[in-house]
């Protein structure tokens, strides 16, 4: 069966990671998949709701293969995204010391020296100017 996995970062600080929605064979999803960080590691936790303070799962793989490959697609997705959301914040962070440099740089040209000779302003060459002519 093929399986197809799309997966959104849980961006919180928490065991739970991001959820998923799986596409099965291109005709059925399943949506609100979960992935947990748990003491032995990943695991996804299928749809489900709370009945009598009892947890009962929505749909679940009745095999134990095709439970794999549904954790095998959200888990590569999942690494996918991962990966995606720590290069783009690299990026970031690179972009905004660029942004710091590239700042620095142009106030730096920006700024005239300072003049150290007694240089008359246009206002004051203007005054002297009108006053030779009168």
């Amino acid at each position: 069966m093929d399986v197809k996995a799309k997966v959104r970062l849980n961006e919180k600080a928490e065991s739970l990671k991001g959820f998923a929605d799986v596409v099965l064979n291109d005709e059925f999803v399943v949506t609100n998949v979960r992935i947990y960080e748990g003491e032995k590691g990943l695991f996804v936790s299928m749809p489900s709701y709370k009945r009598n303070d009892k947890y009962t799962e929505v749909c679940f793989p009745i095999t134990k293969e095709f439970r794999e490959q549904i954790n095998s697609a959200i888990f590569a997705e999942y690494e996918k995204e991962l990966k995606q959301a720590k290069e783009q914040k690299h990026d970031e962070k690179q972009d905004t010391k660029k942004g710091k440099v590239k700042k620095e740089q142009k106030s730096g040209e920006n700024s005239e020296p300072e003049q150290t000779e007694d240089v008359p302003s246009q206002s004051e060459e203007a005054e002297e100017t009108f006053e030779m002519t009168m």
